[in-house]
């Protein structure tokens, strides 16, 4: 903790791996700030450029737990096509480190999404959708935008759960079982937003089958 204050006090700090058409942009965070300063509708597409570079984006909804969505296409209906999704942290008047520290360690912020996000993609985790990048200084995560047919019969948590074994054996449990939050893909069901799950704190380790610490507990589901 002392380590993470001291960075978010002086500097910018990242993890993952920004792909080639953001790093044509330029400065990253300076991107996520001018787009979130844009007015934009639910679900309206913009056809924007930023350092000589065309886009289209569209905001996807609301952003009710206070992450601007966003997709963003490069090279639309082209054979170069790419699609990312872009979840910015709103700030909500967070203006000091410790504000911002406090933000990002609030359940379903941005930096505890792409902190488990991560994880998963770098075990290859077949329940969920593509990490790419944690940027610090706009609170934001990057993702693979994926393509799929809606899923249907999750009711509950359990429903979700029984389906994400994948996921489960790496020690992350879904809770926020709206069916917004997947898609399905070849038959595997996709987590493409991964909310308050819960995971095991390495720090406090259960007995396996016995006990569990769940931190980040405060799903709706």
């Amino acid at each position: 903790m002392k380590e993470f204050q001291d960075i978010a006090k002086t500097q910018n700090f990242r993890f993952g791996e920004l792909p080639e058409e953001f790093k044509e942009l330029g400065d990253y965070s300076h991107f996520v700030h001018w787009l979130n300063n844009m007015n934009f509708a639910e679900n309206e597409t913009k056809l924007l450029e930023y350092s000589g570079k065309h886009m289209h984006v569209t905001r996807i909804n609301k952003g009710l737990s206070g992450k601007a969505p966003y997709i963003i296409e490069f090279n639309k209906g082209t054979p170069e096509e790419k699609a990312f999704v872009l979840k910015a942290q709103q700030s909500w008047g967070c203006d000091t480190a410790y504000a911002k520290e406090n933000l990002c360690y609030k359940s379903d912020s941005a930096f505890m999404n792409a902190q488990m996000d991560y994880y998963l993609t770098l075990h290859n985790c077949e329940n969920a959708t593509k990490f790419y990048l944690y940027d610090y200084n706009s609170n934001s995560g990057l993702y693979e935008f994926q393509k799929g047919k809606e899923a249907g019969g999750i009711e509950n948590i359990l429903d979700a759960n029984k389906r994400l074994k994948d996921m489960n054996r790496l020690g992350i449990y879904y809770n926020d079982a709206c069916s917004c939050n997947f898609i399905e893909k070849d038959g595997i069901l996709k987590v493409i937003d991964i909310g308050d799950s819960s995971f095991i704190d390495p720090l406090r380790p259960g007995a396996k089958g016995y006990n569990m610490q769940t931190p980040n507990w405060c799903g709706v589901g």
